[in-house]
Parts: structure tokens; C-alpha cells; sequence
């Protein structure tokens, strides 16, 4: 099968001549810790996640109502650093980063109380917030829970791009994030 590929020529796609792939690079609140890359890996947990998502498949009428384009690819190349690095670039964050409200709040539900946490990540944290305001990386005791939250992170921007997709264009295939390297969680 012949096809335009994403990221060409946008009157070349549209002359109705050969099926075609198109790319929509999400302009959703990033998480502000990250690191590598050429654009911070987005934040899907951030309230504005899907309405952003939304509004740019929806900008994006023609190509979606055209009989030729059989999918989009939603990104390019994200940054996913290492097994732990999605965990550790929101730590690293404001404590208003939505991801780290959500990590925290995990935290507290799987160690209950701070003095578990502070002996498991060998730390010591005062309180929950100071937690939430430090964006420091997390010491070396924070591993397994950052590789644990990298993977929710993952599926959480998965999900919610898969979901948002197939609730506005569910005739077109959602081919992915077009990957330049990942983790295996990422894959």
C-alpha cells in the first residue's frame, strides 16, 4: 500500500489521489520538571489535557472527514528519558503540577503515613507539602515508585489521547506518538 506519509504537504494530501497520515503535535501544559527533548512530555493529568486535545482534532475537520486520511499520529518523538525519569522530572516540578499532586496523593495512599515514606526513600520530609514544594531530584530509595509512577504517567497519556481520539474521530486509526526512542513502559 502506497502512502503520503505525516508531516507533508498538506495540498498534496488533500489533492484525493493517494491515502495519507497526518501528525498533530499536542499544545496540552507540559510537566514543567522534564528535562530532555525537544518538547517536555505533557502533563495528563492537567485538567486542560483533553479539552486542548479536542480542540486540535476538531481544527483539524477536513482532514478528519476525508475519506483518504486514514489516521494521525498524536506527537513526535517524545522525550521518555529513562524507566524512572517521567516520575522524577514531576517531582521536580511546582507543587502545583497536576502529575505531582497525583503522585503525591498515591504516595500517601500506599505508605499512609510520612515517617513510612521517609524510611523508604531514606528522607526526611516534615510534612506532606514539603514534599509537594521541594523540586529536587528524588533520592535513590524513590526508585521502585518512580518507576511505578513513569508507568502510570504512560498509561495515563495513552489513554487519554486514545479516548479524547476515538470520542471525536472514531472512523480514523490512532497511529500513536511516532517513537524516537523509549522506555519499555513507554512502548
Amino acid at each position: 500500500m502506497n502512502t503520503i506519509a505525516n508531516s507533508s504537504d498538506r495540498s498534496v494530501c488533500l489533492q484525493d489521489r493517494t491515502p495519507y497520515c497526518d501528525r498533530i503535535d499536542l499544545k496540552a501544559p507540559d510537566i514543567e520538571g522534564a528535562r530532555l527533548g525537544w518538547w517536555k512530555f505533557k502533563d495528563p493529568f492537567h485538567p486542560e489535557f483533553r479539552p486542548i486535545l479536542r480542540r486540535q482534532l476538531l481544527e483539524r475537520k477536513e482532514e478528519l472527514e476525508d475519506p483518504w486520511c486514514f489516521g494521525l499520529f498524536v506527537d513526535n518523538e517524545i522525550s521518555w528519558g529513562e524507566e524512572t525519569s517521567l516520575a522524577e522530572w514531576t517531582l521536580q516540578s511546582p507543587a502545583t503540577q497536576p502529575a505531582k499532586v497525583e503522585f503525591v496523593r498515591r504516595l500517601q495512599g500506599k505508605y499512609g503515613s510520612l515517617a513510612a515514606l521517609n524510611r523508604a526513600w531514606q528522607t526526611s520530609y516534615c510534612s506532606w507539602d514539603d514534599l509537594l514544594q521541594t523540586e529536587q531530584k528524588p533520592p535513590a530509595g524513590a526508585r521502585e515508585d518512580c518507576t511505578e509512577f513513569s508507568t502510570v504517567l504512560a498509561e495515563a497519556y495513552f489513554r487519554n489521547v486514545h479516548d479524547e481520539f476515538k470520542s471525536v474521530a472514531p472512523n480514523l486509526l490512532y497511529l500513536g506518538c511516532r517513537f524516537a526512542g523509549a522506555t519499555k513502559t513507554a512502548v
